[in-house]
């Protein structure tokens, strides 16, 4: 549409101008430019007029994976950084951004960020980065500005890119993450017509993709900003009785909070208090149960709210907190050099040809024939009616076929795996 109207207004050759102010001089067809420009923004908006959730008709991109991104000795100096870092930011989800422009100074972590994304060849100008310490249920949602709703009210942003890498995993711990590449802001707001598929069948059944990846140290795995994501714990939660999925809620609660299931903030990440946001539970040890991950999203424009790592903003002369034995910015600056290298030498990704990139495996068509069990899919769905765009706080799916190897699938150490389930319309 905003092509046609600079065409069209081109072919006319208007020359009404507008005078604003008094100095512009402005022919109609500019004006039409400029302003079909401003309303092509990237905000990856759209409208989802059922909840009033914004949306969005770009076609989504795929899932990709990279295993030996980071060495061992670099994750596990990334995970010291992350903890420290959640430690001091500013926030209470212990979320900063950082801007990749020539001669900005970024500190080690930062720095490990933007040599995966350089590898990637990601030139997004803002990244947003937290972290989890720990194996923690994680609703489906997706990762939205929750800063941009509160101040704005009315759209919903996204980030173009999305991506975790996985630090320290457990022995026995799988944890995979669990991804819809078509469910796209919200769980009814997906477009799915744009993307080939039927919108429905004789049956009122759409498809839905969704891509397990299990957690292996040292792994990226990369998506659509947009796309519904989640880390339900156990891994074959969603299989689970609706009573064996209220005991654990009930626990969950306990644990680190009550549900917010109708009236809670539609930007509360986690559904729960400022103290879960990171999986830390300061009254047990979780070293069995450790699923340390790094999360970040890359923006055009950062979200509100969030603030740089003030480790290396905060005045001189000003002590910093959550980091024990350091005083201010140019003693953490000084530490950082002699453990990490003056350019954080020891937490670079390693080079982009040693990365392995990872095939996803197909259920579908790898030989449906000798699985044939069907499977019901009860997807938790993360906030309030107006942030999932859906009127339950669950989604049902089902699987009519491959059901052993989607239970198989949450017990995964490695391979990932994509499945064609049935929602019900």
């Amino acid at each position: 549409l905003n092509l046609s109207l600079i065409l069209f207004s081109w072919k006319l050759q208007l020359r009404v101008t507008i005078r604003y102010p008094s100095f512009v001089m402005l022919s109609c067809s500019e004006a039409v430019f400029l302003l079909c420009v401003f309303v092509a923004l990237p905000y990856r908006i759209g409208t989802c007029n059922a909840f009033g959730v914004s949306s969005t008709t770009s076609t989504s991109t795929p899932v990709r994976v990279f295993d030996n991104v980071f060495s061992s000795d670099a994750c596990r100096l990334i995970n010291q950084l992350s903890i420290e870092h959640s430690d001091r930011a500013g926030n209470c989800d212990g979320s900063s951004i950082f801007y990749r422009e020539e001669g900005n100074v970024l500190t080690p972590l930062e720095s490990a960020i933007d040599s995966a994304l350089t590898a990637l060849g990601d030139t997004s100008d803002v990244v947003e980065y937290w972290s989890r310490e720990n194996y923690m249920n994680i609703d489906a949602h997706a990762d939205i500005d929750e800063g941009g709703l509160l101040d704005d009210g009315e759209r919903i942003r996204c980030p173009i890119q999305g991506h975790i890498l996985y630090l320290v995993v457990g022995k026995e711990v799988r944890g995979p993450t669990f991804i819809f590449p078509d469910k796209l802001v919200g769980w009814g707001c997906d477009d799915t017509s744009h993307l080939g598929r039927a919108s429905s069948s004789i049956n009122d059944q759409r498809e839905v993709e969704m891509v397990t990846v299990p957690a292996v140290e040292g792994r990226v795995v990369r998506f659509d900003g947009r796309a519904i994501h989640a880390v339900p714990k156990p891994a074959d939660r969603w299989l689970l009785s609706k009573n064996d999925e209220r005991l654990l809620r009930e626990k969950d609660n306990d644990a680190f909070g009550a549900n917010n299931d109708g009236g809670g903030d539609f930007w509360e990440e986690e559904e729960g208090n400022c103290e879960a946001s990171n999986g830390r539970d300061e009254t047990e040890d979780y070293s069995s149960d450790r699923r340390s991950v790094l999360l970040f999203n890359t923006w055009m424009y950062g979200p509100a709210f969030v603030d740089e790592d003030p480790a290396i903003h905060m005045p001189l002369g000003i002590e910093l907190s959550g980091c024990d034995g350091v005083g201010d910015a140019v003693d953490l600056v000084s530490k950082w050099e002699k453990e990490f290298g003056k350019s954080s030498e020891r937490v670079q990704c390693n080079p982009k040809h040693q990365w392995k990139d990872v095939s996803i495996i197909n259920a579908d068509t790898n030989d449906p024939s000798s699985d044939t069990g069907r499977e019901k899919v009860r997807v938790s769905l993360m906030g309030n009616k107006r942030r999932r765009c859906h009127p339950n706080t669950s989604a049902k799916l089902s699987l009519h076929h491959c059901a052993n190897r989607l239970r198989s699938a949450t017990r995964e150490a490695v391979v990932p795996t994509s499945f064609t389930l049935k929602e019900d319309l």
